[in-house]
C-alpha cells in the first residue's frame, strides 16, 4: 500500500454506531481520569494537594462550561448562549474532523 492509498483509507474511516456507543459509555470514566491527571499535575507543581472536584468546578466556572459529564449524573445541561465552549460536555477530543483542504 502506497502513501496515497494509506492516506485515503485513514482519512475516510467512519465510526459505526457501535463505535459511538462505546465512546459514549467510556466518556464518564475518561472524564474522571482526565481530572485526576490534572489535579495530580497541579498538586505536584504547587506542592499542595488539589482536589479533582475542585479542578473540575473551577474550570467550568472560568470557561462557563455547560456540562456535568462524568461528575454527578453524566447528563448534559443546556448550552449557555454566552459560551462557545463545552457543547460536547467534555474537553476530551474523542472525535475529530479533518478538513480535506487543509491536509494533515
Amino acid at each position: 500500500m502506497n502513501y496515497e492509498e494509506y492516506d485515503y483509507y485513514y482519512r475516510h474511516e467512519e465510526f459505526t454506531q457501535q463505535d459511538l456507543n462505546v465512546l459514549i459509555y467510556l466518556l464518564p470514566m475518561a472524564e474522571h481520569y482526565k481530572w485526576k491527571f490534572i489535579s495530580n499535575r497541579l498538586s505536584k507543581l504547587r506542592s499542595k494537594k488539589v482536589n479533582l472536584d475542585f479542578c473540575y468546578r473551577k474550570t467550568n466556572e472560568m470557561f462557563n462550561l455547560p456540562s456535568d459529564a462524568g461528575t454527578n449524573n453524566g447528563h448534559f445541561q443546556p448550552p449557555d448562549p454566552n459560551s462557545v465552549s463545552g457543547l460536547l460536555g467534555t474537553s476530551i477530543p474523542y472525535l475529530c474532523h479533518m478538513d480535506e483542504q487543509s491536509g494533515p
